[in-house]
């Protein structure tokens, strides 16, 4: 045997043993959960957020927009915001042409908080929503236009009508839940 042929078997066996390595990893991080979907009524919640508005696809408002959401996360790693980073948006995040209003903040029923610079204080109601509850690092959840995708077909087969409210809650890296308003 040539020693080109055993470096070919080598090249092989380490790139099958990383592709195995790659593969555990996915699932050890959740990449082959699927979330559970159910009917809920949330309670009412304080939002501390920056708001938006705007077409989020378009290249330059999307980038404002991921500017608001790593300030809100660099407010919660430093201590600045004490709560659950969440993004709400009125009117549907997954339209690309269609301007929205969202908030980007962090839920809390903190009420002696000192806001950073340009936050307020937002106060939802309680509302009828259609879950989607996720144990898998963001990393390797489905994306969020999915997730909706999978609510509007069990809010469908519920006989359920939606609102254009969505909802994020990242509890934690591997803890997403996405909601979307059940109309009255």
């Amino acid at each position: 045997m040539s020693l080109q042929y055993n470096l070919k078997k080598i090249i092989i066996f380490l790139l099958l043993v990383v592709l195995a390595g790659l593969f555990v990893t996915y699932l050890k991080r959740g990449g082959n959960v699927q979330p559970r979907l159910s009917k809920v009524q949330t309670q009412p919640f304080r939002l501390i957020a920056l708001s938006y508005k705007g077409i989020i696809a378009k290249r330059e408002q999307e980038i404002v927009f991921r500017k608001k959401i790593k300030q809100t996360h660099d407010h919660i790693n430093s201590g600045k915001l004490k709560g659950i980073l969440a993004l709400i948006y009125e009117g549907n995040p997954d339209q690309t042409k269609d301007s929205i209003q969202a908030y980007v903040g962090v839920m809390t029923n903190d009420t002696l908080q000192t806001l950073p610079e340009g936050y307020k204080v937002y106060t939802f109601p309680t509302y009828r929503v259609v879950r989607a509850e996720l144990k898998a690092h963001v990393s390797v959840a489905p994306n969020p236009e999915k997730i909706n995708l999978m609510l509007k077909d069990f809010a469908r087969k519920s006989g359920l009508q939606l609102n254009n409210t969505y909802i994020e809650k990242y509890i934690s890296e591997e803890h997403i839940i996405s909601e979307i308003v059940v109309r009255l």
